[in-house]
């Protein structure tokens, strides 16, 4: 489990890292102001390519991490690793949800924090194993691409269902 934390945060430091180019460069070249309102219009106009792009930051991120993390251990780990990712996940889902549920209780956001649970206890440990899967059977690019675009899939969605239903 533990290797799985250590991974995940990585792997989120260098995705956070990514995530902020965009605004760096609109506020390098327009000031903090207008950058600021230039990327909070871009994100609702281009609403796809924003959610394709976080999804496909943490796909690349979260998924090389696991991949690099299962490879050299032995194969019962794996599923361990991939718990160690979803710990990390769920501690921060709740951090970003708790102050919104304390101002106002929204049945919306407790639902999603529900599901969004459930579904990183199934999904990462479940990606772990694919990974390492993909290693002890010599595909582990196919496996790999897999991975990545389950991740994409899902992390896109959510961005994509949060920016509409919540504003964001």
């Amino acid at each position: 489990v533990g290797i799985g934390i250590l991974f995940m945060f990585i792997a989120l430091i260098l995705q956070g890292a990514v995530q902020l180019i965009p605004g760096i460069y609109y506020i390098l070249k327009y000031g903090v102001t207008d950058g600021v309102n230039i990327l909070a219009k871009l994100e609702l106009s281009d609403i796809i390519i924003y959610s394709f792009f976080i999804g496909g930051t943490a796909a690349i991120f979260q998924e090389g991490l696991k991949f690099i993390s299962v490879d050299t251990r032995p194969k019962e780990l794996a599923i361990w690793i991939g718990l160690g990712f979803s710990i990390v996940d769920i501690i921060i889902l709740y951090g970003e949800a708790v102050p919104t549920i304390i101002k106002g209780v929204y049945a919306l956001i407790i639902v999603e924090v529900a599901l969004n649970t459930i579904s990183s206890l199934l999904f990462h440990p479940g990606t772990a194993m694919l990974l390492k899967y993909g290693q002890l059977v010599s595909k582990k690019i196919l496996y790999f691409v897999i991975a990545f675009l389950l991740h994409f899939i899902i992390d896109s969605g959510v961005v994509l269902t949060d920016s509409i239903i919540l504003g964001k």
